[in-house]
């Protein structure tokens, strides 16, 4: 083989990463041409990235040695070009962990880099680790204030953390480097946040003087000009803001067709009508905007239920007290390894960047005498807490539900010691298993909270006879149908809804399988065990793709559903709606599927009965993109894409129309939809392409 095609091979091999290939042909080319320092380079790269350090130093260095000494400037030089080049291609690769060695490896050579360290930020921060992230792109600007990149990065971040001040400073400072309309946009964002109008607007308006078409700019200039009192400004600029996003606020008032407040301003701004029209719609959208905050509901309360200290482990409470038996562990912790979602794009949403490992707790039962349970009306806080008036963190979940071991959920933040007063509690004579979780009336938290806390029950190898009660729901067919396959009696069942708080002779108290909405991958067995393995159901009925429809939810709705059948219709998908479906019908048609895509809802809950390799393209708002779904995929093996769709022009008017994120309807791109499909290797012979 010619010393050309060895480097080409080699170098094939060390992309497809058969790194010992790459090193037998990289030594032979090194044998053959000995004086090419770029062999070494690769070999030694290739040694790094299997983890041998030293060996990988080794070759640097015999290959610095055997270099004329004038020409080891030029020669680094070629070296740090290629660990750039790499360090760069395994980014947009997505393989972060592998970028961030290489760019220590720079760093290890030239610790004043200032690439380097703005690229090992980026980086980090892909993987969620912002505060390291910040540091490096500081440590950038100070060795070269003119990166200006890494102001935007940093930016972006603190943006994102809420922390304004911060955010401020860095788009300043990008600013001053380079005229820039997004930027722009994003410093009027955070100045809004800060109460700083004037300054808002003037970004606003520059904004769109860069770019004339920013419809989100003009939404929030008119946004801004309202909060300054002066409609008529406001107004022009909402109207300029519709028009540019015409085709989707068309769309959207066509699916709505309902005379509600926001229907009606946002109908008179597209038909331009008159101001005094177009401003009584508004103030009355503003006026239901401020008093959407629910009242809450008047009891006789009394504040001395509430816990006045806390546990933060339920063993931590088990080996303080003077009684036995009151802990059975169940499981061990695992670590769940982590795969980001694929797209064709360098940057992964924030809702996604976690590191690559996600370490959950161990699971138990607790059994816990004189006990109560407390869970709230929405189904948000709740806490199970001791004879002595303490609650057990780990089985007092709240929102927000965050990742295991975040730094924000420490106890000490728990909602229920900012209660004024609980409600009465209600006194059981018996023992009372606990199946209430947050959310209990949710398909997902239903599915993965509650039911495998079941089965955690079951491995005790407690005597379920003594339990006199569970205290769980029953509102929905889903819930009954599967308590009556998990064999939990009607008749032995406390509704949550008329018994949120009470107190029991004995509580047994089953932990979450990992963390609330974090657990692990037996939950998805255990799942497909009582629900798809099962004769009733002719499998053939079920298409192999499917798009799930929200039609029939007030939330999260797709706007132009009707042009995104269009679409998928040209590749075999099916619409499919799940309300009028039973668990089984669900659990074996997910099993069934190929290909599944959806706007963000409970129906994805049932991915945990996908086959490996399912392809998963969920849908989202922009303004509301959550990782469930995502972290299911992980569990059962499934290719996760995404797909963002669009707002209402500006993030201040979205927000008037829907004041709470979570219920956005959502308006997608049919191009941006075709080319996720494209990525996705679908194609529309009902088959899927492979590499």
């Amino acid at each position: 083989m010619e010393l050309r095609q060895l480097q080409a091979q080699a170098y094939r091999y060390f992309v497809e990463e058969q790194y010992d290939r790459a090193i037998g042909l990289y030594q032979r080319c090194i044998d053959a041409e000995p004086s090419t320092l770029r062999h070494y380079w690769y070999l030694g790269l290739v040694f790094l990235l299997q983890g041998e350090d030293e060996r990988c130093q080794e070759v640097w260095l015999s290959a610095i040695f055997s270099s004329s000494p004038d020409g080891v400037e030029s020669d680094f030089q070629e070296l740090l070009e290629i660990l750039n080049f790499q360090g760069d291609r395994y980014f947009k690769l997505h393989r972060f962990e592998v970028a961030a060695q290489i760019y220590l490896a720079i760093l290890e050579i030239d610790a004043e880099c200032p690439y380097a360290y703005y690229s090992l930020g980026r980086t980090l921060s892909q993987q969620g680790r912002f505060d390291e992230a910040i540091e490096y792109w500081q440590i950038a600007t100070q060795l070269d204030a003119n990166l200006i990149e890494a102001y935007r990065s940093q930016g972006i971040v603190f943006q994102k953390l809420e922390q304004f001040d911060e955010a401020i400073s860095c788009y300043r400072s990008f600013l001053e480097g380079k005229a820039d309309s997004q930027v722009c946009y994003d410093l009027g964002l955070c100045l809004l946040k800060n109460q700083q109008v004037e300054d808002a607007i003037a970004c606003f308006e520059k904004a769109i003087e860069l770019k004339a078409n920013f419809a989100d700019a003009y939404g929030d200039l008119g946004y801004a000009w309202l909060k300054k009192g002066d409609r008529t400004k406001a107004i022009s600029y909402f109207k300029q803001a519709v028009l540019l996003k015409s085709e989707f606020i068309r769309a959207w008032l066509d699916q709505k067709k309902t005379n509600t407040n926001r229907y009606q301003f946002l109908a008179s701004l597209i038909k331009n009508s008159n101001f005094d029209e177009v401003n009584s719609y508004l103030i009355n959208l503003v006026l239901s905007f401020s008093q959407s905050k629910k009242s809450l509901t008047e009891f006789k309360k009394n504040k001395a239920w509430i816990p006045f200290n806390f546990y933060n482990l339920t063993l931590e409470w088990s080996n303080s007290i003077d009684v036995e038996n009151t802990y059975i562990p169940i499981l061990p912790e695992i670590s769940i390894d982590l795969k980001i979602p694929k797209i064709n794009q360098d940057s992964i949403h924030f809702s996604f960047r976690f590191e690559k490992q996600l370490k959950l707790p161990g699971s138990f039962v607790a059994i816990v005498p004189e006990g109560r349970y407390w869970i709230n009306d929405d189904r948000t806080q709740s806490a199970t807490i001791t004879a002595e008036n303490r609650f057990i963190a780990d089985l007092s979940p709240d929102f927000p539900i965050l990742s295991p071991n975040h730094p924000d959920k420490h106890p000490s933040n728990h909602s229920i010691l900012s209660q004024e007063a609980l409600e009465p509690v209600r006194e059981i004579d018996g023992t009372v298993a606990i199946l209430s979780g947050l959310l209990n009336n949710v398909y997902f938290h239903w599915m993965f909270d509650v039911l495998p806390r079941i089965e955690l029950l079951h491995r005790s190898q407690l005597d379920l006879e003594e339990v006199d009660f569970y205290l769980t729901s029953i509102q929905h067919p889903f819930q009954k149908e599967t308590l009556k396959i998990l064999n939990i009696a009607n008749d032995k069942i406390l509704q949550v809804e008329s018994f949120s708080h009470i107190r029991a002779k004995k509580l047994v108290v089953p932990s979450f399988p990992g963390s609330i909405s974090w657990m692990p991958p037996w939950t998805c067995n255990f799942l497909k065990h009582h629900f798809s393995e099962n004769d009733f159901i002719e499998k053939s009925n079920f298409p192999k793709r499917i798009y799930i429809s929200r039609n029939n939810s007030k939330i999260r709705r797709v706007i132009n559903e009707r042009e995104v059948m269009k679409v998928l219709g040209e590749y075999g998908f099916i619409c499919v709606t799940l309300e009028t479906m039973s668990v089984r019908e669900q659990a074996v048609m997910f099993s069934r599927a190929d290909a599944i895509v959806a706007p963000h809802g409970s129906g994805l809950t049932n991915l945990a009965f996908c086959r490996s390799n399912t392809k998963v393209i969920e849908i989202f708002s922009p303004s509301y993109v959550y990782h469930c779904y995502w972290y299911i995929s992980n569990l059962v093996n499934l290719e996760y894409y995404y797909l963002l769709g669009e707002t209402l022009p500006g993030f201040y008017l979205n927000k008037l129309i829907y004041p709470a994120e979570q219920a956005e309807d959502i308006w997608i791109d049919p191009k941006k939809l075709r080319e996720t499909i494209a990525f996705a290797r679908i194609n529309r012979s009902n088959e899927f392409s492979h590499f």
